[in-house]
C-alpha cells in the first residue's frame, strides 16, 4: 500500500472559478479534475486530502459548502471517476469545520470534525478499504468546548492512536486511543507558564513517520496578538518529548510543556518581526523541514522554510 498526503493546492485548484478540468493552465503543469464547485477548508488540520495506492489509485479530499456540508470525495487516477459523500447537513458555513484524515492501516479512512470553537470533537470510520460510501457509528473523541484544528497520527510500533486540537483553554490538546473508540481524558500538550490568558493561542503543525514518532512546529500565538511571535519545534518518541539533535525536554506523563524547553527555529522577539507557521514534513533521513511566513508588515508577507542539518537549523527565506 501506497499512502501519500496531498497538499493544500489540491482544494484550491478544484474550487478556483472558471478553470477547465480537462486541459493545462497557463503557468500550471499537468491536468487536474474539480472535485466540487462549492468547497472551502482553512490550513490548520490537517491532512485534508490524501493519496491511498492499494487496490484502487485515488486522492480522497475533504471540503465545507457555502451552506453547510461537510463533504469527502475521492478521485479515481484510473477510472476519472468522482464520487462525493456528504459527512454532515448544517455543519454551519466556516471553513474552519472541515474534516482532516486518517489511513488505517487496512486502507480504511478515519476522518475527524469539529464545528469552530463549539463544543465536540468526532470522528467516523469507513466500513469497508477504500470505500467512502459506508461508515461506521459517529465516535464522539471529546465533548469539551472551543475545539477546532484536529491532527491524527497512528502510531504502529505503539499501536496507538493520537489526536492533537486546539482544546477548551485554546492551547495544543491531545487524547489517545488503542481503538478509536474509546478515547482518553484529553491534555494541554504546549503552555507557558504564567501565559494561560485565553489571548496566548499557541497554533501548532503535525508530521508523523506513522512508526514511532510525531513531530511538532508551533508558534508563540496568534500573530495579531503576538508582535513577536517565533516559530518552536520538538518530537515525540517512546512517550519522551526531544529537541531536534535528541536531547531530552519532558515526558507524556509530566505536561504540558513550556516553548522555552523546545528548540527555538525562529527568533521573532531577536529580529523584531513575526512569525506564522504554515506547515512541517520530514526529509529522506525524517529529519524535520518547517515552512513558515515572516510578516514584517501586513502588505509584506516572507516565504521561508527551516531545515534541520544534524546540526542546527538551516534558514531561507
Amino acid at each position: 500500500m501506497k499512502i501519500i498526503i496531498a497538499g493544500a493546492i489540491l482544494l484550491v485548484l478544484a474550487t478556483s472559478p472558471g478553470i477547465s478540468a480537462e486541459k493545462p493552465q497557463s503557468g500550471l503543469v499537468g491536468t487536474f479534475r474539480t472535485f466540487s464547485n462549492d468547497g472551502a477548508w482553512c490550513w490548520f488540520q490537517d491532512p485534508r486530502a490524501v493519496y491511498v495506492e492499494g487496490r484502487h489509485k485515488r486522492t480522497y479530499a475533504q471540503w465545507m459548502t457555502h451552506d453547510g456540508k461537510l463533504q469527502i470525495g475521492f478521485y479515481d487516477h484510473d477510472t476519472k471517476k468522482i464520487e462525493i459523500h456528504t459527512l454532515k447537513e448544517k455543519w454551519d458555513a466556516d471553513d474552519h469545520n472541515v474534516g482532516s484524515f486518517l489511513v488505517l492501516p487496512d486502507r480504511r479512512l478515519m476522518v475527524f470534525y469539529a464545528r469552530h470553537s463549539k463544543v465536540g470533537l468526532f470522528c467516523r470510520t469507513t466500513s469497508h478499504p477504500e470505500n467512502i460510501g459506508q461508515w461506521e457509528s459517529e465516535v464522539t473523541v471529546s465533548d469539551t468546548p472551543r475545539i477546532t484544528y484536529s491532527h491524527p497520527v497512528y502510531l504502529s510500533e505503539e499501536n496507538k492512536f493520537y489526536v492533537f486540537w486546539r482544546g477548551p483553554s485554546w492551547k495544543p490538546t491531545f487524547s489517545t486511543s488503542t481503538d478509536g473508540k474509546k478515547w482518553s481524558k484529553w491534555q494541554i500538550l504546549i503552555e507557558d507558564s504564567g501565559r494561560e490568558s485565553d489571548n496566548i493561542r499557541p497554533y501548532i503543525k503535525i508530521v508523523s513517520d506513522g512508526k514511532a514518532s510525531i513531530h511538532f512546529a508551533f508558534t508563540d500565538g496568534h500573530p495579531r496578538n503576538e508582535p513577536n511571535n517565533s516559530v518552536y519545534y520538538m518530537k515525540y518518541a517512546n512517550n519522551k518529548l526531544y529537541a531536534a539533535n535528541g536531547r531530552e525536554i519532558g515526558k507524556i506523563d509530566n505536561l504540558p510543556i513550556q516553548h522555552g524547553k523546545s528548540n527555538l527555529v525562529y527568533d521573532g522577539k531577536a529580529t523584531g518581526v513575526r512569525a506564522w507557521v504554515w506547515d512541517i514534513a520530514l526529509d529522506d533521513i525524517g529529519d524535520p523541514v518547517i515552512a513558515y511566513t515572516l510578516l514584517p508588515r501586513e502588505t509584506d508577507h516572507r516565504y521561508a522554510y527551516s531545515r534541520w542539518t544534524g546540526k542546527g537549523w538551516l534558514d531561507v527565506e
